[in-house]
């Protein structure tokens, strides 16, 4: 039948009709299928294919020289479209459309999950998960075999992450981060605090922390159940541990350690002195001092409420103890000194009576003759001051040990002033007023061992000696810039004039 100068070719197919029509210059065929019709027509110099499919249509169109396919799903449209030589699907899922894309010879999906979007992407032959959480993203993405997420929390990020099997937290803390992190089946948290890091790492079942103090670190550290804290103190170290229920600190002192630690419900004291230990301990309620002196050992310890000193002397022991809170009677004229024989006995060496024997061992030494001459000295002279630069010379009796003398022998040696003889001994003794000093400056002459309550004289103008000092002690002999200690006889004119009268 002729169609605007056509041919229109109506055929009968199986008992049907195959409809072939001329459109614009192409031929459109319509063909009955299975009860319904499949339309062919010619689009762009192709071929468009019309053909129902349960009741529905397909639709196959050549697109870039390649096909698209719409063919319906549950009432709805699947698009099939070739997408750099792949293909590019497109679904609905609930009301939605789910695309399930190639990317580098994988698949890509984007699906609606909760009226957003969840990606599925492959990376390095995994698959990342891009999924909104709580309008935000979250991230699951593999990590050597595993797997890491990336959360939002409060409007920040948490990153869980596997670590050696286990997993690592990374949270933000106030604008900071917040790392928990497994070691050796439990857990390590750094924490930002004020700025810094607060460590948090088990140790034996326990709990290390390693805290910023002052621009320095301090440690809590369990110690047999109880707690050792490391702290910095004027960049040093302070160690706080407990010892038997109680504390033990270890602090620097100049350079050195300070130990303080419990002894009995008391505390015991070892500080360094001069290279060596001071040790204060208590001793039934009272103190008990130990104390290097000359690389030997002075001991200060309580008895009965007074002190008892061991002091070492040249390789020996000297002990200064109280006896009844009394003085011995060492009076010149009876028993101690007729003959300078029992002095040692009578009289005691000991500083502590230096003040009382001070006349006697004048006497002793000097001879009869010459206490005579002290005794009639003139006590006035009592407020002579003999300071730095007095440039008077003193005689010193020597009595060493060995073969004894059968003369009388002397040095003259200079006073020296109480400050410089304070400076000379600051770390070994307090010189007190009681005392002075007197010796040579390169230690050339000095009293020593034996010279023991000896005498210091003074010659004045009229050739009189004066009795100014008893020799008591020095740091060993003839030390330069240690002179020999002397009691100071003017500080007790009062107690030898009673006595000579």
């Amino acid at each position: 039948m002729p169609v605007q100068n056509s041919v229109l070719i109506v055929m009968p197919v199986q008992n049907s009709v195959l409809i072939v029509m001329p459109v614009q210059n192409s031929v459109l065929i319509v063909m009955p299928v299975q009860n319904s019709v499949l339309i062919v027509m010619p689009v762009q110099n192709s071929v468009l294919i019309v053909m129902p499919v349960q009741n529905a249509v397909l639709i196959v169109m050549p697109v870039q020289n390649a096909v698209l396919i719409v063919m319906p799903v549950q009432n709805s449209v699947l698009i099939v479209m070739p997408v750099q030589n792949s293909v590019l699907i497109v679904m609905p899922v609930q009301n939605s459309v789910l695309i399930v894309m190639p990317v580098q010879n994988s698949v890509l999906i984007v699906m609606p999950v909760q009226n957003a979007v969840l990606i599925v992407m492959p990376v390095q032959n995994a698959v990342l998960i891009v999924m909104p959480v709580q309008n935000s993203v979250l991230i699951v993405m593999p990590v050597q075999n595993s797997v890491l997420i990336v959360m939002p929390v409060q409007n920040s990020v948490l990153i869980v992450m596997p670590v050696q099997n286990s997993v690592l937290i990374v949270m933000p803390v106030q604008n900071s981060v917040l790392i928990v992190m497994p070691v050796q089946n439990a857990v390590l948290i750094v924490m930002p605090v004020q700025n810094a890091v607060l460590i948090v790492m088990p140790v034996q079942n326990s709990v290390l922390i390693v805290m910023p103090v002052q621009n320095a670190v301090l440690i809590v550290m369990p110690v047999q159940n109880a707690v050792l804290i490391v702290m910095p103190v004027q960049n040093a170290v302070l160690i706080v541990m407990p010892v038997q229920n109680a504390v033990l600190i270890v602090m620097p002192v100049q350079n050195a350690v300070l130990i303080v630690m419990p002894v009995q419900n008391s505390v015991l004291i070892v500080m360094p002195v001069q290279n060596s230990v001071l040790i204060v301990m208590p001793v039934q309620n009272a103190v008990l001092i130990v104390m290097p002196v000359q690389i030997s050992v002075l001991i200060v310890m309580p008895v009965q409420n007074s002190v008892l000193i061991v002091m070492p002397v040249q390789n020996a022991v000297l002990i200064v103890m109280p006896v009844q809170n009394a003085v011995p009677n060492c009076d010149a004229s009876a028993e101690c000194c007729p003959n300078c024989d029992a002095s040692a006995e009578c009289c005691s060496n000991s500083d502590a009576y230096c003040s009382n024997l001070a006349a006697v061992w004048a006497g002793c030494r000097l001879g009869s003759r010459h206490a005579r001459a002290i005794r009639a000295a003139d006590f006035q002279e009592r407020h002579r001051h003999l300071e730095d630069g007095d440039p008077d010379t003193v005689q010193v009796g020597h009595c060493a040990d060995g073969p004894a003398s059968d003369v009388l022998l002397q040095a003259q040696i200079t006073i020296v002033g109480q400050e410089e003889c304070r400076r000379s001994y600051q770390r070994e003794v307090s010189i007190t007023k009681v005392y002075m000093c007197a010796g040579t400056s390169d230690g050339s002459k000095d009293s020593c061992r034996g010279d023991s309550g000896g005498p210091l004289v003074l010659a004045s103008e009229d050739f009189k000696y004066y009795l100014v000092g008893i020799v008591s002690f020095g740091k060993l002999c003839g030390q330069p810039g240690f002179p020999g200690v002397y009691c100071r006889v003017t500080e007790f004119l009062d107690w030898i004039a009673t006595n000579l009268n």
